[in-house]
């Protein structure tokens, strides 16, 4: 049910978004699959850092399900900050996710991937 909010702590992923053009923030724990649809969302989100707001209402594209291009069948959590480029690693995010935007899509590469992230991130800022 929307609006959704979630918080974790910022990990470590495999950087592989970066490598695409898509970093994304990792976070150490994921939603229950019957408390979250799996599937690509927009939101805003908030920065936490020792308990204290450092960045707020951030909008965001999140993705929550299997990393099928990875052939991962246990669902991630990713955050994709628009206009947005620091390192948050073990900061807090509160994601509020907003509107459903479609259901996970197997891709066969990482650039049909990134082609699919585009016109995520190009839905996303219309919606937002």
């Amino acid at each position: 049910m929307l609006p959704f909010k979630f918080t974790g702590k910022v990990i470590p992923g495999n950087k592989m978004g970066r490598k695409i053009g898509f970093p994304t923030a990792n976070l150490d724990r994921v939603p229950r699959e019957s408390a979250l649809t799996p599937g690509v969302y927009v939101g805003t989100c908030n920065i936490y850092q020792n308990d204290r707001i450092r960045n707020q209402e951030l909008k965001c594209l999140v993705y929550f399900g299997p990393r099928y291009v990875f052939s991962q069948k246990q669902n991630s959590f990713e955050v994709y900050l628009y206009n947005f480029n620091q390192s948050i690693y073990d900061l807090t995010l509160e994601v509020k996710l907003i509107k459903f935007i479609r259901a996970p899509k197997k891709t066969a590469s990482l650039i049909e991937l990134k082609e699919q992230l585009e016109k995520d991130k190009r839905l996303g800022q219309q919606q937002l």
